[in-house]
């Protein structure tokens, strides 16, 4: 939408597209309007860098074919393969038809979902921050905790170690005045585990992905 081309336009379509847009959108030729042209460049700019990108293109066109099968309601093949054997030891996580936007732990220890550009920080530790494990509690099947591994504060370090609540855990609540259902954050000192405590399954709508649902709220 970003770019103004069909689904499956082609390589020169996008990039045709794509200078078309930036001359239209230079903040030169928008005295008027810089800071919206500002933000078009950017916006532009992104979905280029991913349209031109085959490795990049194609996640992107998994999600939007994902979304598209929930929109009209179809099935989808039934998951074969547990979580707990198949999910990577480190991961990161971006939200389904963004691949530019990445779950962050900050050193300030804030969760938010951004891009690239919008920390000013060198690419080694932007990525250190959207770093994310499990650990999988012993007694229930499939049910983990989401650890953010970007912090070095020795008290985190020591909690995950010893597998508390607190620490690196991230933990959750439900707000519908956000954009997002669940907000993560860094769990506190004794948060009640149904707050904490997560249920990993391979995603329905998108192969080679793993969903997270909350213990207590289920789907």
């Amino acid at each position: 939408a970003v770019l103004e081309v069909q689904d499956d336009a082609d390589e020169a379509a996008i990039k045709k597209s794509y200078r078309g847009l930036v001359l239209r959108w230079h903040p030169d030729k928008n005295p008027a309007e810089r800071e919206r042209a500002e933000e078009r460049i950017r916006s532009i700019n992104t979905a280029y860098s991913i349209l031109s990108n085959p490795t990049k293109r194609e996640k992107y066109d998994l999600q939007r074919c994902a979304m598209d099968k929930k929109r009209r309601g179809e099935a989808f093949a039934k998951p074969r393969v547990s979580p707990k054997v198949s999910a990577p030891k480190e991961f990161i996580m971006q939200p389904l038809g963004h691949t530019e936007k990445f779950l962050r732990y900050d050193s300030q220890r804030r969760t938010s979902v951004v891009t690239r550009q919008d920390v000013d920080v060198d690419f080694e530790d932007f990525f250190k921050s959207t770093k994310m494990s499990l650990w999988w509690l012993p007694e229930v099947n499939n049910r983990c905790r989401l650890r953010a591994l970007g912090s070095k504060a020795h008290g985190d370090r020591r909690g995950a170690a010893a597998g508390l609540a607190g620490g690196l855990n991230l933990s959750f609540r439900v707000n519908a005045t956000a954009e997002s259902e669940v907000i993560l954050a860094a769990a506190e000192k004794g948060k009640r585990t149904e707050n904490v405590d997560f249920v990993a399954r391979e995603s329905p709508e998108y192969e080679g992905a793993f969903r997270f649902e909350t213990a207590c709220r289920r789907g």
